[in-house]
């Protein structure tokens, strides 16, 4: 199962992580979707080969948690992945 983790809670910054059994590629730009880009192409990836997108519900900038909860929401909605929406404010 191939996994991608978005952190978006530091202010300009969009953290990528993919893992895929024991590898984990990492990616870091300001732009959260060019970051998930660049991740994916250093692993030779696509977006339906991830089975699940996650962010990091906090703590951090109200805004960027937002940010990166809405992008994951979205491409797991998108790519008909089964998830759980998450909302920082009410869980």
């Amino acid at each position: 199962m191939i996994k991608l983790f978005l952190d978006t809670t530091t202010a300009k910054k969009a953290k990528v992580k993919i893992t895929k059994e024991s590898i984990v590629i990492e990616n870091e730009n300001e732009s959260p979707l060019v970051s998930i880009r660049e991740a994916l192409a250093k692993g030779k990836l696509e977006l339906s080969d991830i089975a699940e997108f996650s962010a990091n519900p906090g703590p951090g900038s109200y805004t960027g948690i937002r940010i990166g909860l809405a992008v994951t929401n979205a491409l797991n909605f998108a790519l008909g992945n089964e998830f759980e929406p998450i909302d920082p404010i009410y869980g």
